[in-house]
């Protein structure tokens, strides 16, 4: 992994294992970063941290150890990925489109320790060129993260909800 890449990559994994600081999470987002998931659309950095603290406050979080490899992918225009070449190749100020990591989460609800669920999961992350998060997807099962015109609606409704609640 790229040295610039790795941290940003680590404090987003540790956010999803519910060890994290926010500020530090905070300065890994760019300005106009947009978190995604199936179950809304979270438009400010400010919303993808209170998300976070969220989840950790009701759920109790414990994600296969082995799941710590992140994978860099060059950049995609209409579907087409460029080569390793035109993302800069092993140079160090290389930037890579994306960074995507596999686990299997296990989530215990902390009012009620006995239901758990487990939820295997990609997470994607897209940089732009100053190296800051500019979408964090979290891709479920193997799923797309919007199935339809409606789903996108009601993600963006519960997303600018949740701003609006929590933030």
């Amino acid at each position: 992994m790229r040295a610039w890449a790795a941290p940003v990559c680590d404090i987003v994994r540790e956010a999803h294992r519910g060890r994290f600081d926010a500020d530090a999470l905070l300065e890994v987002y760019a300005a106009d970063a947009v978190f995604d998931d199936p179950c809304g659309t979270i438009r400010t950095p400010r919303g993808i941290v209170k998300g976070f603290e969220l989840i950790h406050r009701l759920l109790v979080v414990d994600v296969d150890p082995s799941d710590d490899e992140w994978t860099l992918h060059p950049p995609a225009a209409g579907g087409l990925v460029f080569s390793e070449d035109a993302a800069g190749g092993d140079s160090p100020d290389a930037i890579p489109a994306q960074a995507r990591l596999a686990q299997q989460a296990t989530y215990a609800f902390r009012a009620l320790p006995r239901l758990r669920f487990l939820l295997p999961s990609t997470i994607i992350i897209d940089f732009d060129v100053n190296q800051k998060v500019v979408r964090h997807e979290d891709s479920w099962y193997g799923r797309p993260v919007t199935l339809n015109a409606a789903h996108r609606m009601w993600k963006e409704w519960s997303g600018k909800v949740f701003v609006t609640l929590f933030v």
